[in-house]
Parts: C-alpha cells; sequence; structure tokens
C-alpha cells in the first residue's frame, strides 16, 4: 500500500469525522434555539400576566379612592343637614318636646336601611333589592 493510498483514506475518513462532528453540533445548535425560543414565549407569557396584574390593581386603587370620596362627601353632606336641622329647630318650641318611640324607632329602621343600601350597591349599579323597601319606608314617614 502505499503512502497516497493511506493519505487519501485518512483525509476520507477525517472527513467524515469532521462531518459527523458537524452534524451533531448542528443538532445541538438546533436545540438550543428552540429551547431560547420556548423561553422567550414564556418570558413574553410573564411580562403578559404582570400587566394584567399591575392593571387590575390599578383599577382597584382608583376604585377604592372614588369610594373613600364618595364616603367622605356622604359624611360632610350629613354633618351639613345634621347642622342646617340644628338652626332650623333653633328656638323651636317643638324642639324641646320628646319624640313618640314609635316615630324613632321608624326613623331608625329607615336609616339602618339606607346605609344597608349603601352598603350592599356597587358604584353605578342601583340596588334593585332596597329600592322599593327605601321608597316604602318614605312612604310610611310621610303618613
Amino acid at each position: 500500500m502505499n503512502i497516497r493510498a493511506v493519505v487519501i483514506s485518512v483525509a476520507i475518513a477525517a472527513f467524515f469525522v469532521l462531518c459527523f462532528c458537524l452534524l451533531v453540533q448542528s443538532q445541538r445548535l438546533d436545540a438550543a434555539n428552540a429551547k431560547a425560543s420556548s423561553l422567550e414565549i414564556e418570558a413574553n407569557s410573564a411580562v403578559t400576566v404582570t400587566n394584567n396584574a399591575l392593571r387590575t390593581i390599578a383599577i382597584m386603587n382608583t376604585v377604592t379612592e372614588a369610594n373613600n370620596n364618595a364616603k367622605q362627601q356622604i359624611t360632610l353632606e350629613s354633618q351639613r343637614a345634621e347642622n342646617d336641622i340644628k338652626v332650623a329647630v333653633t328656638g323651636d318650641d317643638c324642639a324641646d318636646r320628646y319624640i313618640p318611640d314609635d316615630a324613632v324607632k321608624r326613623l331608625r329602621k329607615y336609616a339602618d336601611s339606607l346605609r344597608h343600601s349603601t352598603r350592599s350597591t356597587t358604584p353605578g349599579k342601583p340596588d334593585r333589592r332596597n329600592t322599593a323597601a327605601a321608597h316604602t319606608s318614605t312612604d310610611e314617614l310621610g303618613k
């Protein structure tokens, strides 16, 4: 066997080994690219979930702030009404008279129904269950 045949045989063998190594590396690269793509999709999904959570928290903060402002407004209105009533009955002889027990009970029941209806309604939606009771209560007060 001559040297030229050995060199050609070694060159061909080296070529096949090199091709095999390139094939293995190509497969590893494809697997790494697939994993990177999968991780990118997962990261995008996590970002979307986080953005939705932050948006939900911002909405809840806005609603809470609006409810607090509404409660403060109601409190101010109640204080103004109380002061107006005090001014209106000052010096009136009926202001010193006792209020009948039945009237006191009825007014308390009506006030409690108002408090209950403000707690059970959601902003922007009237509480249909208590609307009839509130109208009945005001009608009964007039009697």
